[in-house]
């Protein structure tokens, strides 16, 4: 079930419902069932953190796509070119550090 949060208009409580599809709502405060439903905030975190700088993947991602068989591996997994583009700068940068640690 979808979280929401409502406003009631009676007494103005803010509230978060668990509500199931077409249920009527009530304020648990005062029991009314005048209540507008608000756009909540919210945020997001990224899945993954980018290790590498936006630079680096603005000037790798032409030599990319000029290797051959480019276009294959940027389609593979069904994702957008860029968030492939993401992954393999990622998997390249890594790979660059850890023949940096082993100098």
């Amino acid at each position: 079930m979808p979280l929401f949060e409502y406003r009631c208009n009676a007494c103005g409580a803010r509230s978060e419902l668990l509500v199931a599809a077409h249920t009527a709502v009530a304020c648990p405060r005062c029991g009314s069932s005048d209540l507008a439903k608000l756009v909540s905030r919210f945020t997001f975190k990224a899945a993954q953190p980018a290790k590498y700088s936006e630079d680096f993947r603005e000037k790798a991602l032409p030599f990319l796509r000029s290797r051959p068989g480019a276009a294959e591996l940027l389609s593979e997994g069904g994702e957008s070119e860029e968030a492939r583009a993401f992954h393999l700068t990622e998997q390249i940068g890594a790979r660059v550090d850890a023949a940096l640690e082993g100098m």
